[in-house]
């Protein structure tokens, strides 16, 4: 890996370094490694070595062995081989010319050398970025980078990488044209590699140098750093490098019009760069081998060396080589008077050029800037030499103001801190006060979920009493009782709605309505409370039909709780009004009380949740605190305004604006077709699991419904309920689904949040489990917004209701469920031939059906095959198979099995020309006898006519 890594660095930090590429035994040797290798560190390596050896010949092929490496090493956990990697593939991927995919290898470079906490890997990784940025054109990051990695080096003693940042640096201002800084940096990597007596990095230098000195023209002061580098070279066997030396000095021969000399060494070089194999290297000399021909006038042969260097720079994929090409030869076939040809290839030149037009303009823009900053640095040389002769007064009156300024900043510094520091304070304190309220809403609603089993229970036993009281003081405690118990479940649906509102799950269902007719209608219910009040209640809504959007749930809930409030703490004989009207773009609603009114120091904090002022002679005494927020929030919600104009002492108004065309609401608010059945609700926690006293084992003759529920008072109000069925009680979810499978009740009755399994994942078991699948469920919720009926839809639940729910209404989906059933099993009944699509309520349910008459088609004929090896084949037992065939078909087992002779048997008669007798034993009847009293009690006929009646068919 040492090895691999120094060759990278060589490489890359002195160009005129020989790396070990192109060495075809070294290559056979690393593939005959690499078959015999087992996947580990060590293959890893091999990989990068293979990318070396091709990188310059092939460097397509070099980048899939940098990939692979790159994927074993991740797969390994090998970070230094994946740093590695990363850096070849950042490296090819630059030499490519994609700088995006090249940057974003040398970043992850970056990681992986913090990881390994490598300060000169880290280094590397960023001469790499460096690299990337100066083939973009962006010199100020590119020096920034390099700056960066020559910091790194500094803390350690890696003097050779600190060369080689230097050398870097030259060649980015080298092609800036700062030709004064790129010599600095060359000197200072040329004074280094000295010391070190490093004889590669000398004549790399060297050659850096020399080529300067030729961009400037000063040719004789070139000649001696580029003979030196050869000679060098020549020592140190650097082929590579000496090719480039002798480039190097062609070009200087040419552009001393001595074209004999640099024909001959451009002639050298081109035969080492060939030796080698190093494409780029060579591309250069074929170009500058036919530049040198056409400046001495020798067309035919500038173009044969031109066609050469072309058809080179699109195997390299060198885009400016070919351009810069087939200028040449355009120049060349011009000189020919090969027009034709000429024209072709300024054609392609111009198109080929048009494609780096962006880059050629970024560049010529970094160049002007840079000039302009070079000529405004001399200005300002100029300029201060000038200044120099100011007096001492001027000098220290700048200093003066300096110091005024900087007191002025730190000032200003400070008090911008404070005010920040306050600010954030403040900004805290809002976030602690709304992570406050958010929890109480949270809190409340969760007890509100806890509240609606009990509150069921209330509601339920409090109806059920007022039917049966006797007296006029039962009746009117009673009455006292249902009323309380309904302000507590209104309670609760205020504190459910905004915890929907706060959870962003409260939805607007905005439709096209009447609005006059639908808020007379709302405001009806109101009149009789007023009456009890001895209060004045006004409307004034016209009569005027219009067609407005708004969501009628939504506004109902803001009217009756503004309604509601107002009566509540209006005094006697006072009066309260709602007035209506409404223009093609809104809807305005106007509440008006007689009460004591709201100071005007609490107007703006009404409409805070749990909001309530001590004070008695105002309206805002009692209450929960939740009304009034819970409107403005739904008012917000339907993109509409709440105000409130009151005095002390002179009651309240409530003005209410509601946008009512359709193009104020998004299509996400529209409203929504809802399925009556649909939801699984989201449920309370539950108590430990309880046993019901009566009914544990059914009757036979009754339906039988099995109770879920965890709550025992629950329990028994369900089952009190429902005295014409058999009832079986489960505390939980497991227990629930162990007396399904025992008992194969006719309806299961489950809640959702219990113990050990909840109803969704039970009612889900149930619809799965092949004896049960057929059994109808019914969940109870706590919740009955859309989504959770979705989620019941999903688990297969045939019906669901919310708590509290009236026990009446429970009554009546129970009776209609099985009442659903008992119709299935009579269309069978009547049905002659059995099809399980039909019939079956469920996929699954349909599955069992077919299976079971597989069953007795395969023992048709088998007169021995008997109701109990039937149920064996099934795997349910006697009873569970009973239960669910009497479920399905409203037959029991040997019912079943006979029919499906029977039906088999007239198929049978009808079909083929076997005698009654042959059809009898057929079907596993043994006695002909009882075979045609069967028959004839099934099909009405004796299998004798109705095998003449059939006749024709055959």
């Amino acid at each position: 890996m040492r090895r691999t890594l120094i060759c990278i660095i060589l490489a890359v930090i002195f160009p005129g370094i020989d790396a070990p590429g192109q060495n075809r035994a070294a290559i056979d040797s690393l593939l005959r490694c690499l078959r015999t290798s087992s996947p580990d560190t060590f293959r890893v390596k091999i990989f990068l070595d293979l990318y070396y050896e091709f990188h310059r010949s092939n460097l397509d092929t070099a980048m899939e062995y940098a990939k692979k490496g790159k994927s074993l090493a991740e797969e390994l956990g090998f970070i230094r081989g994946l740093s590695n990697a990363t850096y070849r593939l950042g490296a090819g991927y630059n030499n490519l010319r994609n700088f995006d995919l090249a940057e974003n290898e040398f970043l992850q470079v970056v990681k992986y050398a913090e990881l390994l906490q490598d300060t000169i890997e880290l280094s590397v990784a960023y001469s790499g970025l460096a690299r990337v940025y100066l083939g973009k054109n962006e010199f100020d990051q590119a020096a920034s980078a390099y700056l960066h990695a020559l910091k790194l080096l500094s803390t350690t003693d890696d003097r050779n990488s600190q060369a080689r940042i230097l050398n870097e640096l030259g060649s980015l201002y080298k092609k800036q044209l700062q030709f004064d800084k790129a010599l600095t940096y060359y000197e200072d990597a040329l004074h280094i590699v000295r010391d070190l007596k490093f004889q590669p990095g000398i004549s790399s230098c060297l050659l850096n140098i020399g080529s300067v000195y030729i961009d400037l023209k000063e040719y004789q002061k070139a000649l001696p750093y580029l003979t030196e580098s050869l000679k060098i070279k020549k020592e140190t066997g650097d082929r590579l490098g000496e090719g480039r030396c002798l480039l190097n000095i062609g070009n200087l021969q040419r552009e001393l019009r001595n074209f004999e000399l640099a024909h001959k060494l451009y002639t050298e070089s081109l035969k080492l760069l060939e030796a080698v194999i190093n494409p780029q290297e060579i591309n250069r000399v074929q170009y500058n081998l036919s530049l040198n021909e056409v400046q001495r006038g020798d067309f035919e042969k500038a173009l044969l060396y031109g066609k050469a260097g072309l058809a080179q720079s699109q195997v390299n994929r060198d885009l400016d080589m070919n351009i810069k090409c087939r200028t040449l030869l355009a120049d060349t076939y011009a000189a020919l008077n090969k027009t034709d040809s000429a024209y072709e290839h300024a054609r392609m030149s111009k198109i080929l050029s048009d494609s780096l037009y962006n880059e050629k303009i970024i560049e010529l823009s970094t160049e002007l800037d840079a000039k302009y900053q070079n000529e405004k640095k001399q200005k300002e040389i100029v300029d201060l030499s000038s200044k120099n002769q100011l007096n001492a007064l001027q000098l220290q009156k700048r200093e003066n103001e300096r110091n005024y300024l900087i007191v002025l900043t730190l000032l200003a510094i400070f008090l911008g801190f404070v005010i920040w520091s306050r600010y954030r304070i403040k900004v805290r304190s809002n976030e602690k006060l709304k992570e406050l309220d958010r929890a109480k809403s949270h809190f409340f609603a969760n007890i509100s979920h806890e509240f609606r089993t009990p509150l069921t229970l209330i509601l339920g036993s409090a109806k059920d009493l007022l039917l049966r009281s006797k007296s006029d003081e039962d009746y009117s405690g009673l009455v006292t009782l249902q009323r309380n118990a309904s302000r507590l479940q209104q309670l609760i649906e205020q504190l459910l709605d905004l915890s929907k509102l706060e959870g962003n799950k409260l939805k607007l269902n905005v439709e096209p309505s009447n609005p006059g007719n639908f808020l007379r209608a709302i405001t009806s219910s109101f009149t009789s409370w007023a009456a009890q009040k001895n209060i004045r209640l006004n409307i004034h809504v016209p009569q005027e039909n219009i067609i407005a959007y708004f969501d009628q749930d939504i506004v109902e809930k803001i009217v009756y709780n503004l309604l509601s409030n107002a009566i509540k703490f209006t005094p006697e004989h006072g009066q309260v009004s709602l007035s209506a009207s409404w223009t093609t773009v809104a809807l305005h609603i106007r509440i008006t009380d007689s009460g004591p009114g709201i100071p005007p120091a609490t107007k703006e904090r009404i409409f805070e949740r749990f909001y309530q002022l001590d004070d008695s002679n105002t309206r805002m005494q009692e209450g929960s605190g939740i009304g009034l927020a819970l409107v403005k929030e739904l008012v917000s919600l339907h993109h509409g305004q709440v105000l409130v104009e009151s005095e002390r002492g002179e009651g309240a108004t409530f003005l209410i604006t509601i946008p009512i065309q359709e193009k104020e609401y998004s299509p996400s608010e529209s409203a929504l077709v809802h399925h009556e059945n649909a939801g699984i609700p989201v449920l309370m926690e539950s108590n430990s699991a309880q046993t019901y006293p009566k009914n544990l084992e059914p009757a036979a003759e009754n339906p039988i419904i099995l109770i879920v529920e965890d709550n025992i008072d629950l329990s028994h109000f369900i089952g009190d309920h429902l005295p014409e069925y058999s009832i079986i009680l489960a505390g939980n979810g497991v227990d629930g689904l162990k007396k399904s499978i025992q008992h194969v009740p006719d309806l299961i009755i489950s809640d959702v949040m219990m113990p050990e399994m909840d109803g969704v994942e039970l009612c889900q078991r149930l619809k799965e489990e092949e004896k049960t699948s057929h059994i109808p469920v019914i969940l109870l919720t706590a919740k009955a917004d859309i989504d959770s009926r979705m989620e019941g839809l999903v688990t297969g639940a045939d019906d669901y209701m919310t708590k509290p729910f009236d026990a009446r209404e429970l009554q009546i989906r129970v009776a209609n469920l099985i009442h659903q059933r008992e119709k299935l099993r009579a269309r069978f009944s009547r049905t002659v031939v059995l099809k399980p699509k039909d019939i079956a309520i469920t996929p699954p349910d349909e599955g069992f059906l077919a299976k079971v008459m597989a069953i007795i088609e395969n023992h048709l004929s088998d007169s021995e095959f008997t109701v109990e090896e039937f149920q064996k084949e099934v795997g349910m037992s006697r009873m569970q198979l009973h239960r669910k065939l009497k479920a399905l078909t409203g037959h029991s087992a040997g019912d079943f099995m006979r029919i499906q002779r029977l039906v088999r048997a007239s198929d049978l008669l009808s079909r083929t020309s076997s005698n009654i007798s042959e059809v009898c034993y057929q079907t596993g009847f043994t006695s002909l006898s009882y075979f045609a009293k069967c028959f004839k009690k099934q099909f009405g006929t004796t299998p004798k006519a109705y095998a003449s009646d059939h006749s024709h068919l055959f």
